[in-house]
C-alpha cells in the first residue's frame, strides 16, 4: 500500500517511517523496510533529510545491517548519517552524576561517554 505512494512523502516522513520500522522490528517489516525502491529514493533524496532525518536513518541503517549482514546504505550516504549522529551530544542526568560519584569512591576505573562504532555511546565503561 505505502510503495505505490512513496513518492507523496516528504522526507521527514520517510524519516519517520523507515526509523518506525527499525524500532517496531517485526519479521513483516523486513521486505518493506529494505525494499530497494524505498532505499532508491532515500539515496536519491538524502539532500532533503535535515539533521533529525539523517540520525532516524542512521538508526533504521543500523537495524538493517542486524537484519542483513551489510550496510543498507551506501557508505558515503551511511558515513554522512553517522557522522550527524554522533555531531548531537547527550546530556547527563543526575542519575549518573550518582553513578559516577558512587564508582570514583569505589575507586572503580572507568570512563565516561564511550563511543561505540554504531554511533551510540555507553554512560560507563567499567574497566
Amino acid at each position: 500500500i505505502v510503495l505505490p505512494r512513496l513518492h507523496e512523502f516528504n522526507s521527514q516522513a520517510i524519516a519517520n517511517m523507515v526509523w518506525a520500522y527499525a524500532v517496531f522490528n517485526f519479521p513483516s517489516n523486513v521486505d518493506f523496510g529494505l525494499h530497494s525502491d524505498l532505499i532508491r529514493l532515500i539515496v536519491s533524496s538524502i539532500e532533503s533529510f535535515d539533521d533529525k532525518g539523517l540520525r532516524q536513518l542512521h538508526q533504521w541503517n543500523l537495524w538493517g545491517k542486524e537484519r542483513t549482514g551489510k550496510s543498507v546504505l551506501p557508505l558515503d550516504v551511511a558515513e554522512h548519517c553517522l557522522r550527524v549522529f554522533n555531531s548531537k551530544e547527550g546530556t547527563h542526568s543526575r542519575l549518573e552524576n550518582n553513578v559516577a560519584r558512587v564508582l570514583h569512591n569505589m575507586e572503580v576505573c572507568f570512563e565516561v561517554e564511550v563511543q561505540l562504532n554504531s554511533g551510540y555511546s555507553v554512560d560507563f565503561l567499567v574497566s
